[in-house]
C-alpha cells in the first residue's frame, strides 16, 4: 500500500513522486529490514556461560558484522533522507524545468468525395466520420444514394493511429481532452479550406455527424454560422459549451434529426436522456429517431432522411 501511495503521486499531474511519500516508503522499508536483522541476530545469540569455541567465535563475528551493517544502513539512509529533503526544498531544485511551447506551421490533409458535383446535383452532404475511421472507408455508407443527385464530402480527422489490438489497420480521431480549444480551431480552419476548395453554391447543404463526428460538425456550424437544410446527428454527444444562442441565426427552414440505436453501448440510459434534452434545447424542433441496433451507422435511416 505504501509503495502505491508513493507511486500514485507521480501519475496524474506531475512526472515525479512526492519526496515526502518517498521518505515514508524508504523509512518503512528500513524498519522492516531492521526487524529482519534483529531476528537473524537473535538466532546467533551466544550465551555468556557457553564455552568459547570456534563455532561461538564465528557466531559472534557474524553478529558483529550484521550489527555494523545495520547501523551503517541506518546512518546512510537517515543522512540521504535529510539531504534529499533539503535539495527538494531549495531553489533552484534539481527537478526537470520543462516548458511546453506553441508554434504555427502549415500542414496538408486529405478528404474524400463520392460522385460528381454538377448542375444536376441537388444535395451536398458534408459527413464527419467517427473515431477509428478513415474518410475513404466512411464513404461506403453513402453508395446507396442517387449518384446524380447527391455529392458527398467526407473530411479526414487529422490525428491518425494504429487500431488495437493487432495494430495493423489505421484509424483517426478528431479531438481529445488535450488542448481541445486549439485543436478545435485547427479542425475549423481545415473545414474552411475544404469548403473553399469545393466552392459549393445553390445546393441543399446537409451536415452529418456520426459518433465523435457529431461534436466537430456542430461546432463548425455554430462557429461559422452556416445555414443548412438538414442536420443529422447520429449516435454522438453534443458539445457541452453550445447554447441555443449559437443557433439563433438559423431560419425556420431546416431539419434536425437525432438518431441512435436502442442497443447502443455508449449512448444509453441517463446519458441518452441528457443528450436528447441538450439537442432539443438548442433547436426549435428536433426529430428523435431510434433504430434496432448498437453503435453504428444505420444505412436505412440515413437514406430515408436524405431522400
Amino acid at each position: 500500500f505504501i509503495g502505491w501511495y508513493m507511486v500514485s503521486s507521480g501519475l496524474i499531474e506531475n512526472n515525479d513522486v512526492s519526496h515526502f511519500r518517498l521518505s515514508v516508503h524508504l523509512s518503512l522499508a528500513l524498519l522492516i529490514l531492521s526487524f529482519i536483522f534483529w531476528f537473524i541476530l537473535s538466532i546467533f545469540k551466544v550465551k555468556k556461560s557457553s564455552p568459547i569455541s570456534t563455532s561461538s567465535i564465528l557466531r559472534v563475528s557474524i553478529k558483529v558484522f550484521l550489527q555494523t551493517l545495520l547501523a551503517s544502513c541506518n546512518i546512510i539512509s537517515l543522512f540521504s533522507s535529510i539531504i534529499n529533503f533539503f535539495i527538494k526544498n531549495t531553489k533552484p531544485s534539481l527537478k526537470m524545468n520543462s516548458t511546453e511551447k506553441e508554434i504555427i506551421y502549415k500542414i496538408s490533409n486529405s478528404y474524400s468525395t463520392l460522385n460528381a458535383l454538377t448542375s444536376k446535383t441537388r444535395n451536398v452532404i458534408f459527413a464527419c466520420h467517427g473515431m477509428g475511421y478513415l474518410s475513404r472507408y466512411f464513404l461506403k455508407y453513402f453508395k446507396g444514394l442517387d449518384s446524380e443527385l447527391n455529392y458527398i464530402i467526407v473530411p479526414q480527422a487529422q490525428s491518425k493511429y494504429y487500431i488495437a489490438p493487432k495494430m495493423k489497420h489505421v484509424g483517426a480521431s478528431w479531438l481529445t481532452k488535450e488542448n481541445t480549444i486549439r485543436e478545435t480551431e485547427n479542425v475549423m480552419n481545415y473545414f474552411d479550406s475544404v469548403f473553399q476548395n469545393e466552392n459549393i453554391k445553390n445546393k441543399n447543404l446537409i451536415f452529418l455527424g456520426y459518433s465523435q463526428g457529431v461534436s466537430v460538425a456542430m461546432r463548425y456550424i455554430a462557429k461559422r454560422k452556416i445555414s443548412f437544410t438538414k442536420l443529422l446527428l447520429m449516435s454522438g454527444g453534443v458539445p457541452k459549451e453550445l447554447t441555443s444562442g449559437d443557433f439563433n441565426y438559423l431560419e425556420n427552414k431546416y431539419e434536425v434529426h437525432y438518431v441512435f440505436g436502442d442497443k447502443d453501448e455508449y449512448i444509453n440510459g441517463e446519458f441518452l436522456k441528457f443528450e436528447k434534452n441538450k439537442v432539443q434545447s438548442l433547436f426549435k424542433k428536433v426529430n428523435c429517431i431510434s433504430f434496432d441496433g448498437n453503435h453504428q451507422v444505420n444505412i436505412d435511416v440515413l437514406e430515408s432522411l436524405i431522400n
